[in-house]
């Protein structure tokens, strides 16, 4: 099964590096260094039972200590920023596999990987994640007719819009 899941993941030593893109336009984006309050925000709302990494550090420790552990975790973020290198530590995961549920259980096909990432990366992942989608909103990068990863806005209003313009349609009797 290891072999399987291994033959189906690229291989880790290629890898293609893009120097960051310096943009003289001022509406370009670039990420801005990260907050302690945004830090603590993070920690205090993870999810105490979530899974930790290879490193064996829990969310609940996190968590519990976010006050303590904020002003070094966003100073270590910031380095990070400031030299454009994400950690390697931050990028190993356990891999899991998990049953699809349907086929046999003694085909490994029938397995999906499941990869779960230190929680400290997965924080900085959230931070970067929010000032990304926060600049997109602003500048209105995802279309309107764009439902899913926005807030406010799902197929509950895709289906409403759908049902609107069909709706629209029939009474222009196209």
């Amino acid at each position: 099964l290891n072999d399987h899941l291994g033959s189906i993941v690229s291989d880790p030593t290629v890898c293609n590096l893009y120097p960051p893109q310096f943009c003289v336009n001022s509406n370009c984006f670039s990420f801005q260094p990260v907050q302690e309050a945004d830090v603590f925000h993070v920690l205090s709302t993870l999810k105490s039972r979530s899974a930790c990494g290879h490193d064996g550090l829990t969310s609940s420790v996190l968590k519990e200590h976010a006050l303590a552990f904020s002003p070094n975790l966003a100073n270590l973020f910031n380095l990070s920023l400031d030299t454009c290198v994400f950690p390697s530590v931050w990028k190993m995961s356990n891999v899991t596999p998990v049953w699809k549920g349907k086929g046999s259980k003694s085909c490994a096909d029938s397995y999906r990987p499941i990869s779960v990432l230190p929680v400290i990366g997965r924080v900085f992942e959230k931070l970067l994640a929010r000032q990304l989608y926060n600049y997109s909103d602003l500048m209105n990068v995802i279309p309107n007719n764009q439902f899913g990863f926005r807030r406010q806005s799902g197929c509950g209003h895709a289906l409403i819009k759908a049902t609107d313009s069909w709706l629209g349609e029939i009474d222009r009797g196209n």
